[in-house]
């Protein structure tokens, strides 16, 4: 695989870029004069690229202000096949960068403006994003077929190393995403409602079936238990014994019931908490039960009458309510 890697000097695309992209590169100097790199935020507007630090923070004590900075937008641009005969593949890297002296702000009107525009471009109430799913739910299939893209090349690079048929290919993501499901979260981990907490897993080899679907309820912790079972790995007893059970009866259409235990601390949303997690679910495949530390509330949701979570029934079914609440506080192994 090779890589293009493009210089974007048309000051309208750098704009686009600018004002559309949500992190950056930032390198600087700092006081004792050491360069350091961050990944930072920012905010685009008039002209300059604003950063945001907070009040105390190390990072900002340290920095060498009046001086001269760069600050970088790398992506991933489009994957391509060439027409060579080797068909190498290529993907393109599209790099912003700019340059220019850093300083702090003290004008108390623009610091205001800023701020409100910041809030806004980063906010998980931000109306104008819940308000169009539809448009947000094309640009996540968009990123998802440019995922695709980089998977079929990795897979086709499996082929041609030989490899293909002696392999056993897992492809799994770390979390879902919101496209503006629920106001409050404009992304991920904020709260543990299905959208982001179902993940994709695919896998693909020949001892496994093409064409089948597992609808019953699968753990990350899970994937390895079904890799030593597929492989005949036995478990030592002289270890921490594994959380995990394998799934592999399920592919043979098989269940059982599982307990899923997830956790999370936003860094934004109506209970921010990102120094330990304040949210905690407990999900099965029927029922879910969701507990905020911060706020003391609790969810339970019937999945299969109401998939997407509005109808809380707490207090309505207190038997189901009392089984996931004792799964929830059980010490863990």
């Amino acid at each position: 695989m090779q890589k293009i890697i493009s210089q974007i000097r048309d000051i309208v695309v750098i704009e686009k870029e600018l004002v559309n992209n949500p992190i950056g590169i930032l390198a600087l100097n700092l006081k004792d004069e050491k360069i350091t790199q961050l990944a930072i935020t920012f905010l685009y507007q008039d002209k300059n690229v604003y950063f945001f630090f907070k009040d105390n923070d190390e990072e900002f004590e340290h920095i060498k202000l009046d001086c001269k900075v760069s600050f970088t937008i790398v992506k991933n641009d489009k994957i391509k096949k060439t027409q060579k005969a080797d068909f190498t593949l290529l993907y393109n890297i599209l790099s912003v960068s700019i340059s220019g002296l850093i300083k702090v702000v003290d004008d108390p009107k623009l610091v205001d403006t800023l701020r409100e525009n910041y809030i806004k471009k980063y906010s998980d109430f931000d109306k104008e994003y819940f308000n169009n799913k539809d448009k947000n739910f094309k640009n996540y299939i968009k990123w998802v077929e440019e995922s695709g893209n980089y998977l079929k090349a990795i897979i086709e690079k499996i082929k041609e190393f030989g490899l293909y048929e002696n392999s056993i290919i897992i492809i799994f993501t770390d979390h879902g995403v919101s496209t503006g499901d629920k106001i409050g979260e404009k992304a991920y981990g904020v709260y543990l409602y299905d959208y982001t907490i179902k993940c994709f897993l695919y896998l693909i080899g020949k001892d496994f079936p093409k064409g089948i679907e597992v609808k019953s309820l699968i753990r990350s912790i899970d994937i390895m238990p079904t890799i030593m079972d597929m492989l005949k790995i036995k478990e030592k007893n002289n270890h921490k014994k594994i959380q995990g059970t394998s799934f592999l009866n399920f592919i043979n259409g098989k269940s059982d019931e599982r307990i899923a235990y997830c956790e999370t601390g936003g860094l934004g949303g109506p209970t921010p908490s990102p120094e330990r997690h304040n949210v905690k679910a407990v999900r099965a495949n029927k029922w879910k039960l969701i507990y905020n530390e911060t706020n003391k509330n609790k969810e339970l949701y019937d999945l299969e009458q109401d998939p997407e979570e509005n109808h809380n029934l707490i207090g309505k079914n207190k038997e189901i309510e009392d089984s996931l609440w004792r799964e929830m506080v059980k010490p863990s192994n």
